[in-house]
């Protein structure tokens, strides 16, 4: 009964060290897919092939506090979206505002929002945040 309790600790520990290696693995791999995306050159002919790709450059940006490069990637990728989705509208006009209310800029926040809205009413996030703007 002895020689068990060691050997069960020693698998518990195993199993626990295991996982947070994966977890940090996971980790490894998705911040070297985010960092590809901002080593690769970024012109307006790369923006126009991949509307997605536009914004998930924005979101670096964002999550980085480079609110000016969001701001201009965003502004470019919303030229860009017109004459698409009315989703891909709401997602650039929703993260535009989000980028204007974290700049304390509420009440172009908030246009931004409405945008959103219009632009498609069924995108929750622009819901959510323009009923934050509004209490």
């Amino acid at each position: 009964m002895k020689n068990i309790i060691p050997f069960v600790y020693f698998i518990g520990i195993s199993g626990i060290l295991i996982l947070i290696i994966y977890c940090m693995f996971l980790q490894v791999l998705k911040f070297n897919n985010r960092n590809s995306l901002l080593s690769e050159p970024y012109t307006i002919d790369s923006a126009l092939l991949d509307i997605e790709k536009n914004y998930m450059l924005a979101g670096l940006y964002i999550d980085n506090c480079l609110w000016l490069d969001a701001l201009i990637t965003l502004d470019n990728g919303l030229n860009i979206t017109r004459n698409n989705s009315s989703r891909w509208n709401a997602k650039y006009y929703n993260a535009i505002g989000f980028v204007c209310q974290r700049l304390n800029y509420n009440l172009l926040a908030n246009q931004y929002y409405v945008q959103a809205v219009e632009s498609d009413p069924e995108y929750k996030y622009a819901v959510e945040n323009l009923n934050k703007t509004k209490k």
